[in-house]
Formats: structure tokens, sequence, C-alpha cells
């Protein structure tokens, strides 16, 4: 659903594809990431590599063209450091102290 809304937006705002847009997910990056995937009880296996890349092929060019046309940056996949995610947090309410299990 998420591409056909990134597919949608990219038509509604007349921004093509971005077939040469960098790549988010990096090796390094995406060995980053299986192991903190798999620290946490996920099993990601060598043949799923090939399958997000393929996930990834069908909306990284629009949602690259997007970002490029509204000045939004895109988010990393995977930071260094941890941070908060936008749902665990909002203007209105204090920022919780602590955040088990996330």
């Amino acid at each position: 659903m998420a591409r056909h809304a990134a597919v949608d937006l990219a038509q509604v705002f007349s921004t093509p594809p971005r077939e040469e847009a960098p790549d988010r997910l990096p090796p390094a990056v995406m060995a980053r990431l299986r192991a903190e995937l798999a620290g946490a009880g996920f099993a990601f296996a060598a043949s799923d590599d090939e399958r997000l890349a393929a996930l990834r092929r069908m909306y990284e060019p629009y949602v690259h063209a997007l970002s490029a046309y509204l000045l939004l940056p895109l988010p990393e996949w995977h930071y260094e450091q941890r941070r908060r995610d936008n749902w665990q947090a909002s203007a209105w309410e204090p920022a919780p102290a602590r955040l088990d299990g996330f």
C-alpha cells in the first residue's frame, strides 16, 4: 500500500522516479542491521537479501524523487546511535524517562 501511495504522490507532483538515486542500504549498513536483528532473535536468511532488494526497487526511485522535490531527506535504514521514533514522542506529552523494550 505504501508503494502505491508513493507512486500516486509522485504522479501528483509530476516527479518521475529517480533511478540514479543512492543506495540507502549499502552492504555495510545491511550487515549492521542484520546483526541487530539477529540479536533480537529475528532469523534473516541470506536469501532474503535479494527479496528485500527487489521490494526496495519497487518504491525507492519514487521516494527519492519525492524527497528531492519536497526537500525532505529520507530517513536512514539504521542509525549508529539509538534514537526515539516519532511515535514514541509528542509535542503535547512529556517524553517517557525510559522506553522498555524499545
